[in-house]
């Protein structure tokens, strides 16, 4: 190896902690190779990156050790290729306004959020008629209070231009009329024949840039090809001076900067071309939850975030229903355990859990993290509709909090939901972002260089009587004994054999369940499966997920979860 710094690619991801991830040439890519880590002292009490910065090298040369680096050491750094992380900023902001149907408006929001926006709020219809349904000056209000960055302004079937002109009416009257001093830009997608005099209108108070878009009706899908260009044109004008007021190493405030979902949407993008499958990756972090979904050819992010009105992040339990979070831990959850967690973890972001007790809280936070990134939040439907999903991938900061490999497993298939047969992966340096970040310069990367190949899961769904047989599973090891076993409705069980060894698998589910072919019909799975850390789960729970009502009944059922894969050592 020995090679010149320049033919290394290098990320640094600032977030709680500063990150080095350092990537080697190989035949036709860059492969992962090393990380090195430290607390971030871009906050207070320091105020200066660089203490962390140096660090973070340091480790990532004792981690590498001398076969990748000959002298240098933590005062000479890396000509960076990429910076990313959230603590450096979250991103620009966006609010959506418009008249799309539902179809368009969900596409358009999964783009804005890929182009590397996040989304502050929306005021929109599926009813065409815009200013009769939308209720303007409130949304001038909550665009006043957030002051996003951007606001998006979809019309479409507004062909008598009264839309455009209620537009013009809010925003030049509305938001440009308050002693502020707020200027967002306006980005207009339009369906039809701009009428200009409303646009000068806005033209003259706001940069606008306007775009004519196709599509858009209840019979055709808007093409999403020029308002992706014109959202990643806006981001780049909406680069902020992210360093105010902080010490940053120079090699960091002159290389280019890009938001982690950007890194994420990329990096999934490219798994799933690599594999052929449908990929689904989870990334949790301290304070938000990130699920990017590859299906199907096209790609979809969502995120469950916490941050008061200025973006300052919070630890992202403080926004997860004390009653959800309480499902997924056996001995039920005091308000007042969960209010003490919540506030020691924004308050010590690097603090790892301590006892059991907290690794399966902190576990639980994050899993109902997830769940509601993966939900519509107004009409509860679900960004993977049935549970499908070919690969699952976890990644972010969590990987911090796995004890034991199973769990990780475990938080996959309870936030999905699986149904199937479904390959899990860990990310275990959490370089995910970083490689699609990567990518996204015009680097080529092995994505698949940094993941861990977990296990299987095979999940049915149906529902029968607690205990009735749900599904059988026949394990063949090449060169070695058959593996058999019966799991209940309700139950988990899990089977390993051999590392490395490949074996076939036959799945017999019952007339009340369907393992992916149909209620009742047997499977034998094409591809040889290898055992990974975790070797093959079976989650006979049945889909959807229910819960006993009786208390102590609920609790039997979570201990005999986790008793059956071993996922947490004893209290």
């Amino acid at each position: 190896m020995n090679s010149e710094f320049s033919d290394r690619a290098v990320v640094v991801e600032i977030g709680v902690h500063t990150r080095i991830g350092i990537y080697v040439p190989s035949s036709d890519d860059y492969r992962f190779f090393a990380l090195g880590s430290a607390p971030s002292s871009l906050e207070a009490p320091d105020f200066d990156l660089t203490i962390g910065y140096k660090a973070a090298i340091a480790d990532a040369v004792a981690n590498a050790g001398c076969y990748a680096f000959r002298t240098i050491t933590a005062d000479d750094g890396f000509p960076v290729s990429v910076v990313t992380g959230e603590a450096l900023s979250r991103g620009p902001t966006a609010f959506l306004m418009g008249n799309l149907v539902a179809r368009d408006l969900e596409a358009l929001a999964s783009n804005v959020a890929l182009s590397g926006f996040e989304e502050v709020g929306r005021a929109t219809t599926s009813v065409r008629d815009f200013r009769e349904r939308v209720d303007g000056p409130a949304a001038i209000d909550v665009i006043a209070s957030h002051k996003p960055d951007l606001i998006i302004v979809s019309l479409t079937d507004d062909s008598e231009g009264d839309g455009i002109e209620y537009l013009a009416d809010l925003l030049v009257e509305g938001l440009a009329g308050r002693e502020s001093h707020y200027i967002p830009r306006i980005l207009l997608l339009y369906g039809g024949v701009v009428p200009p005099a409303a646009v000068d209108r806005v033209k003259m108070v706001f940069p606008t840039q306007v775009h004519s878009i196709s599509g858009g009706t209840p019979n055709q899908p808007m093409d999403l090809q020029v308002p992706t260009t014109a959202l990643e044109e806006e981001a780049k004008h909406l680069h902020q001076d992210i360093f105010d007021g902080r010490v940053i190493p120079e090699a960091l405030s002159t290389s280019p900067h890009m938001s982690r979902a950007v890194g994420l949407g990329a990096a999934t993008d490219q798994l799933a071309k690599s594999q052929g499958l449908d990929v689904t990756v989870i990334a949790c972090d301290h304070s938000d939850v990130t699920v990017v979904v590859a299906h199907g050819g096209t790609t979809k992010l969502a995120q469950f975030a916490a941050g008061d009105s200025d973006n300052r992040p919070f630890y992202v339990g403080f926004h997860t229903p004390i009653d959800r979070v309480a499902r997924w831990i056996p001995d039920g959850l005091l308000p007042q355990a969960m209010h003490s967690y919540v506030v020691n973890q924004t308050s010590h972001p690097t603090a790892i859990p301590s006892t059991t007790s907290e690794l399966m809280l902190s576990h639980a936070v994050w899993t109902v993290g997830a769940r509601g990134a993966l939900t519509h939040p107004d009409d509860g439907r679900r960004l993977i509709k049935d549970g499908s999903v070919d690969l699952a991938v976890l990644t972010g900061e969590v990987t911090k909090y796995i004890g034991r490999p199973i769990q990780a497993a475990l938080l996959m298939i309870n936030s999905l939901e699986t149904w199937g047969i479904t390959q899990l992966a860990l990310d275990s340096a959490s370089a995910l972002a970083m490689s699609g970040c990567l990518l996204e310069t015009g680097i080529p990367v092995a994505i698949e260089s940094s993941l861990i190949h977990l296990g299987s899961c095979v999940a049915v769904r149906g529902q029968a009587n607690v205990g009735e047989t749900a599904v059988a599973v026949e394990v063949h090891p090449e060169g070695f004994p058959a593996i058999e076993r019966e799991v209940g409705a309700g139950s988990m069980d899990v089977i390993q054999w051999e590392a490395g060894v490949d074996a076939e698998i036959r799945i017999w589910p019952s007339a009340k369940f369907d393992a992916g072919l149909g209620y009742g019909r047997p499977i034998r799975v094409r591809s040889k499966l290898v055992s990974g850390s975790v070797g093959l789960v079976i989650d006979a729970r049945g889909r959807p997920l229910e819960w006993p009502e009786d208390t102590d009944e609920r609790k039997a059922r979570i201990e005999q979860w986790y008793r059956s894969l071993n996922a947490y050592a004893p209290a």
